[in-house]
């Protein structure tokens, strides 16, 4: 399967905001992108039988850079949708293999519609890394404000980010890097991990990493405050965070099942409840967007100091 994507600028990509990009004109899609293109012909190492070329911009636009790589807005030019890159460069060309080898693996196993491609690109000196990924509706919880919700609504986030957590329990997936900038939150209060940069495999079978849990509980209990109603579930949170912590303090492995079923409790008692609870379909975030994507929403931690 061949893909070709090219990189936009700012500029160029403004000109569709709020336009289906498939009913725009054809010389305005192809003047979209502006400067000098770079053609890039590389084997995926981690999608089986695929090869993809590029079309990227040397001048485009960057959303957000950090320590690891900077990420971007891209197009696919074979199906006029667009997408996000995370380009990641190094000159110990081996470790950055390698990491983001391991990052796009455990991206996909987290859910299969995360990733769309992996590129590798070698010089004599220097590697270049491409992960290019969907769009997501929502934005960071970092960019979340919850003041003003209910006692129901409280619930139902701390359900979804518990019950989301589970999920990287159940793909022995330790996250290593969650913090409010690498959660997105939807309108329906539905949670989606982000940027598994630092991400390990472990064999735990379902329990999840208290480094973590500990850092979820923070979100819950300090950034968003979500426990403000509910005095008794914060004990239950930190009487169980506890446990995911030894005599020196490292962290260990827990079962959380009983703290969702807890929430889960709460929430069909609740005299406000009035839609069930479900489990979303991870799919359900991702689409094959034809309109340019809103630069408050990227597949990257909003610190740079984080990325």
């Amino acid at each position: 399967m061949s893909l070709t994507f090219s990189l936009i600028d700012n500029k160029a990509k403004s000109r569709f905001d709020g336009k289906n990009i498939q009913n725009t004109k054809n010389d305005q899609l192809r003047n979209i992108s502006e400067t000098e293109n770079i053609s890039l012909n590389c084997t995926v190492p981690c999608s089986a039988n695929n090869t993809a070329s590029y079309s990227i911009d040397r001048k485009t636009h960057t959303l957000k850079s950090g320590t690891e790589g900077s990420v971007r807005v891209a197009k696919n030019l074979n199906t006029n949708t667009f997408c996000l890159v995370k380009i990641k460069s190094s000159y110990n060309i081996s470790e950055l293999f390698s990491a983001s080898r391991r990052e796009y693996k455990l991206a996909k196993e987290y859910s299969d519609a995360y990733m769309l491609a992996y590129q590798e690109v070698q010089s004599k000196e220097q590697g270049k890394a491409y992960l290019f990924m969907n769009e997501i509706s929502g934005r960071t919880i970092e960019e979340f404000n919850a003041e003003g919700l209910s006692a129901i609504e409280c619930l139902r986030i701390i359900h979804n980010l518990l019950l989301e957590l589970s999920v990287l329990g159940q793909k022995n997936i330790n996250h290593n890097d969650i913090n409010d900038s690498n959660i997105i939150i939807d309108d329906n209060f539905d949670i989606y991990f982000i940027d598994f940069g630092r991400s390990t495999k472990n064999t735990m079978n379902g329990l999840i990493y208290g480094y973590d849990f500990d850092a979820i509980c923070e979100i819950i209990i300090d950034d968003l405050n979500l426990i403000r109603y509910d005095r008794e579930l914060e004990t239950l949170l930190r009487t169980k965070l506890d446990t995911a912590k030894d005599a020196s303090d490292n962290f260990n492995y827990i079962d959380i099942n009983d703290l969702i079923l807890e929430v889960e409790n709460r929430i069909h008692n609740s005299k406000d409840q009035k839609i069930p609870l479900k489990k979303r379909n991870q799919t359900e975030f991702f689409s094959s967007s034809t309109s340019p994507i809103d630069d408050h929403i990227f597949l990257t931690s909003a610190k740079k100091a984080r990325y």
